[in-house]
């Protein structure tokens, strides 16, 4: 039977996911529209990641369930938007095909992971000040790692 992932290790994946959407742009030849949408749904992942309840949270206060459903309407986001947007007439040219394949691939990497998570809800609370380095060594060490990735990656032949 496939075991699902728990929610401990789902945060540690969305900050992994968080921090290549903040640092991404930095790497790669990205146009500004689609730097300022990675990095605000970096962002929005953090926060949202940060309040959510279960171990890791920096203030436990929306549910696994809300969660689940951000996760699932940020993956949308990213795989369809890009296009909804170069539809309009008014809005076409602000994507770049980079652009477009980046949010895709990105969006087809998160909703792999998704699908496997465990969004049973998990409490090993604590008071803030307890989860407080916990959260901060989460969030530092995927960023850090993310960014080393990224830098290794610019300079591959």
């Amino acid at each position: 039977m496939l075991r699902r992932i728990p929610p401990a290790v789902h945060f540690v994946q969305d900050t992994f996911i968080a921090a290549f959407l903040i640092l991404a742009p930095l790497f790669l030849a990205l146009g500004s529209t689609a730097t300022l949408l990675s990095t605000a749904g970096g962002v929005f992942l953090v926060v949202y990641n940060g309040i959510t309840d279960r171990p890791g949270a920096l203030y436990p206060l929306i549910s696994e369930s809300i969660h689940r459903v951000l996760d699932y309407a940020g993956i949308v986001l990213l795989l369809i938007l890009p296009w909804i947007l170069s539809v309009s007439d008014v809005l076409s040219g602000i994507f770049s095909d980079t652009d477009r394949w980046y949010f895709f691939s990105v969006g087809i990497v998160a909703f792999a992971l998704a699908v496997f998570v465990d969004f049973t809800p998990d409490r090993r609370g604590g008071s803030l000040k307890a989860r407080l380095p916990r959260w901060l060594a989460t969030n530092v060490l995927g960023f850090l790692i993310c960014f080393a990735a990224l830098s290794l990656l610019q300079l591959w032949p």
